[in-house]
């Protein structure tokens, strides 16, 4: 059976090593820990934790201390952490399969700061720390110590894939303390320490840059970065690095247009960098130049494949590039295209659940029940209870309530559910109006307090504004004995014209827990209650006539009533573009094609050129045309 040793190296983490060593514990057939001179109770927790100690002299060398590590180990393989990190707990069972791969000699894994903010499409770093144990297989470099170079010298033919599913969890020092400080200092005065000579100064200048990075301090990386590259040595191995930080610190400090200027530099120089095209594509977006960042996805996925430590950012966030390529071709309603490009992605990353959200929101569950199903059976093992449960949540939220139902209870004869599943599931019935059924099942849920909670508003909610009985002040008398949240209460007080105290109310939470009224009722389809109950929630929705209550009605396909919503907001001087926009949409399920087409160029004219509505228009200019 193929073996895993975990390996680091420490001083002093009394506080990080237990969570470390926990998460690793299930999965290590080794823990092999070098301590490097603590004086906590460091060496008494590892040991504790089954971890074989030993003592080495600090030199000023960290590939040093690593290779000393690296040699105590006798298992097939290697997994290097740090004492700060910890394995994710979804990771166990990935990395276990992983090692069982005969093909295989590395992987690159994903580690992510929790030190930094992150940004959603950027901050993904992967680095090499798994690889097969074998002697020659060792660190290079005082401080920027890597193994990749010493595995490509003895086995140039080496496969090194990709395991961006398996996260290690980099805590560090969340706020910015004077040990955080002190690590740094000693950090910045090792590089001085080491790197001396001046032939050395163009690569000291990019250490510090990259210390000051990983520190967030992106004002001063960029400086060292700048001087780095002020007397490169074109063939130094940091060079690609070294352009993607200079770009990275430009977007973070939102220098997004100059970010874009040096990247253009760079890819004139450096063409075919999946890392700067993908790079360039996100810093595209943010400056809505949308055709520019469609093509840059395009060609960033187009130079794929090419060794994974060439282009890192890329290849942990291939699976981004083509859910953002998907979006992207939505935005220019190119659905097939979207459509492939979502699938793709989940390929590279099932657990992406935002790719399988907008696939099913492009076939439109709530008007293509039949099809939608039809599709998914094609395409997914809908026997997988896990995914039934997504997809059921996926359902609900694009209005699909009966597929809903049907999903859960498909769920539920396989086995049981959980409770916020089941919260699904009851107000799903309560919006098909099979009102019994769903008091039995939200009556049901207990375990959960917020789940409780909900599933008690959503009592209250039928009680009082749909059957108009006092028990709906036992729900109210529920809910406060729960110690619901002061904000609900706020709303829910607002709702039978009690005393509504707004003291510690979180204004936003309050607006969003309104709207959700709003919608429940107009999904019912309770017009004069709607009415009613929008001027009693006027303090967080504001006064009528309301976009909001317009939009609830027409994405209800109540359009006569959105009709005459939106005619009010002109009347009263609201002439945004999307007021014309949603007219011409109203007008033309409403059949009046001739006023949806003047709506529609008054929507253009106003500054909504979209693609989007582009469309639509010539679509209906085709139907004007067949009906004449």
């Amino acid at each position: 059976m193929t073996t895993l040793s975990i390996c680091l190296i420490m001083k002093n983490e009394k506080n990080s090593l237990p969570r470390c060593l926990s998460s690793i514990k299930a999965i290590a057939d080794e823990i092999i820990v070098v301590d490097t001179g603590s004086t906590d109770e460091s060496i008494c927790i590892a040991s504790e934790y089954g971890g074989l100690v030993f003592f080495y002299k600090w030199a000023n060398d960290f590939s040093s201390a690593r290779n000393y590590c690296l040699d105590k180990a006798s298992s097939d393989w290697i997994l290097v952490l740090d004492a700060d990190e910890e394995l994710d707990e979804k990771s166990l069972h990935l990395l276990k399969r992983k090692l069982q791969n005969p093909d295989t000699d590395a992987y690159l894994l994903s580690v992510r700061s929790l030190m930094q903010q992150q940004h959603e499409f950027l901050d993904k770093c992967l680095q090499l720390r798994l690889f097969r144990n074998n002697v020659n297989y060792r660190y290079k470099g005082n401080i920027n110590e890597q193994v990749l170079d010493s595995i490509l010298e003895h086995n140039p033919g080496a496969v090194i894939k990709t395991a961006e599913d398996i996260i290690i969890l980099h805590h560090g020092c969340k706020q910015k303390n004077t040990s955080e400080q002190y690590r740094l200092k000693c950090n910045i005065d090792l590089i001085d320490l080491c790197l001396n000579q001046e032939r050395e100064i163009p690569l000291k200048n990019f250490l510090l840059g990259r210390e000051y990075y990983l520190h967030s301090r992106f004002s001063e990386a960029l400086a060292y970065f700048r001087l780095a590259l002020e007397f490169p040595n074109d063939q130094a191995e940091y060079i690609p690095e070294l352009i993607r930080y200079i770009a990275i610190c430009l977007y973070k400090q939102n220098k997004t247009s100059e970010a874009l200027a040096y990247l253009n530099d760079s890819l004139s120089i450096k063409a075919g960098s999946s890392d700067l095209l993908y790079l360039k594509g996100l810093i595209c977006l943010d400056l809505a130049l949308y055709s520019l960042a469609l093509a840059s996805f395009k060609e960033a996925l187009s130079c794929f494949p090419s060794p994974p430590y060439h282009d890192p950012i890329y290849y942990h966030s291939k699976y981004t590039c083509q859910y953002l390529l998907g979006a992207l071709s939505e935005y220019f309603l190119d659905l097939d295209g979207a459509l492939l490009y979502y699938f793709d992605s989940l390929k590279n990353n099932p657990y992406l659940i935002a790719s399988l959200r907008r696939m099913i929101a492009i076939v439109n569950p709530r008007k293509n029940p039949d099809y939608t199903i039809n599709s998914l059976n094609r395409i997914f093992d809908l026997s997988d209870r896990n995914l039934q449960a997504e997809i059921a949540s996926i359902f609900y939220d694009e209005g699909a309530y009966q597929l809903t139902v049907d999903c859960i209870n498909r769920l539920e004869s396989s086995g049981s559910i959980q409770e916020s599943i089941r919260l699904l599931k009851g107000l799903s019935l309560m919006r098909l109006k099979k009102y019994s059924e769903a008091v039995e099942v939200l009556n049901n849920i207990t375990r959960d307090t917020s789940l409780y909670i909900e599933a008690r508003q959503y009592l209250f909610f039928y009680y009082w504004i749909i059957k108009d009985s006092p028990m709906a002040f036992e729900y109210l008398r529920q809910l406060k004995k729960a110690e619901a949240d002061p904000t609900i209460m706020y709303v829910l007080n607002l709702l039978t014209r009690n005393h509504a105290d707004s003291t510690d109310i979180a204004w936003a939470k309050a607006h969003q827990l309104a709207k959700e009224v709003l919608s429940f009722i107009v999904e019912l389809r309770e017009n004069k209650k709607t009415v009613r109950t929008f001027s009693i929630l006027t303090p967080l929705l504001g006064e009528r006539p309301s976009m909001l209550l317009a939009e609830a009605y027409y994405n209800c396909d109540k359009y006569e009533f959105a009709k005459e919503e939106f005619l009010s907001l002109l009347k009263t001087g609201s002439k945004y573009p999307l007021v014309f926009y949603y007219l011409g949409k109203t007008c033309w399920a409403l059949g009046d094609l001739g006023l949806a087409l003047e709506y529609f160029q008054q929507a253009i004219n106003g500054g909504l050129d979209t693609p989007k509505l582009n469309y639509e228009k010539a679509n209906l200019e085709q139907e004007l045309a067949n009906v004449k």
